[in-house]
Formats: C-alpha cells, sequence, structure tokens
C-alpha cells in the first residue's frame, strides 16, 4: 500500500516524507514481531530470576509472570510512544498494534501464572 506524499511547498518530498512513503506492511509486521520476541525475551529473564530467588520454583515462576505483565505493559507503551512520535503514526493506528505486541506475551504470562499458582 503507497502512500501518496503530501503536497510541498517546492513540490520536492522531504526524507522524511520519501521514508513513510517507503514503508510497507512487511516492514511493520516484522517490527512487531521483534517487538513481541523482546517481549519474550523479558518473560524469559523474569522467569530465571523468578526461578532462581524463590524458595519454591512453582511460586517464584507465578510472581515472576506476575512481575513480567506490568514491566511488559510499560515497555509496549514505550514502543508504541515512539510509533506515535518518531515514526509519525496516530494513536489511532498505533493502538491495534499496541494491543497485539502487549497481549500476546501478557496472555501467555497469565497463563503461566495460573499454572504454577495451582501446584
Amino acid at each position: 500500500m503507497l502512500r501518496t506524499p503530501p503536497p510541498t511547498r517546492s513540490g520536492v518530498a522531504s526524507r522524511n516524507e520519501l521514508v513513510e512513503l517507503l514503508k510497507t506492511p512487511t516492514d511493520i509486521v516484522a517490527h512487531s514481531i521483534k517487538v513481541i520476541a523482546a517481549g519474550f525475551g523479558l518473560l524469559a529473564l523474569c522467569l530465571l530470576v523468578g526461578w532462581l530467588g524463590a524458595p519454591t520454583p512453582a511460586s517464584g515462576l507465578a510472581t515472576a509472570a506476575k512481575v513480567f505483565v506490568p514491566l511488559w505493559f510499560i515497555a509496549a507503551g514505550i514502543n508504541m510512544w515512539f510509533g506515535v512520535t518518531k515514526a509519525g503514526y496516530s494513536v489511532a493506528e498505533e493502538i491495534p498494534f499496541f494491543l497485539l505486541v502487549f497481549g500476546v506475551p501478557a496472555v501467555v504470562a497469565v497463563f503461566l501464572v495460573w499454572r504454577f499458582s495451582h501446584r
């Protein structure tokens, strides 16, 4: 989906306008996948710390997953903020990606909380 550049005084698109025109849905999806992967990396780090630092592994893993959710909410919010302020997307355009980027690792973390709380 190519966008047409907005009219400029000189009639020549700026570098930022050209970069915006060259963004493809594949670029957006690739970025989202990388951010979701970073979320799973943070979840793994939280789980490792919880496993090593708790008296019982199950309680430590459940607590670690609980700690992960607000941390990931903040990180996903920062990613959204960059999308709005640096990449030029509107908040309305970024909300679905925020929900996806936050939701996928968060759902896994909530499942892990449920799983390790019932041991």
